[in-house]
C-alpha cells in the first residue's frame, strides 16, 4: 500500500485487510475495521472505551495514528 509515494504496508491484501499497520491503510480498505475511542491502560492490559462499552485488547491490535487513538 502506497500513499502519497510512501510506502505504508507490503503484504498480501488478506494481511492488509485483517492486520492493517495504520489507519490509512485500514480506511482505504474499507474503514470497517476502525473505532473512535480512547485506549489506556488497565488493570487487566490495554482497554480500549468507546461511548459506554469498554474492551480489553491485546498484542498488534492497539495503533495510535497522528494522535488518535483507534483499534484495528
Amino acid at each position: 500500500m502506497i500513499d502519497d509515494g510512501r510506502i505504508l504496508q507490503i503484504g498480501p491484501p488478506e494481511e492488509l485487510y485483517h492486520r492493517p499497520n495504520c489507519a490509512f491503510v485500514a480506511s482505504f480498505l474499507g474503514g470497517v475495521n476502525l473505532l473512535a475511542g480512547r485506549v489506556a491502560a488497565g488493570a487487566d492490559g490495554t482497554v480500549f472505551t468507546a461511548d459506554e462499552v469498554a474492551l480489553r485488547v491485546t498484542g498488534s491490535a492497539v495503533y495510535v495514528d497522528g494522535g488518535a487513538n483507534i483499534v484495528a
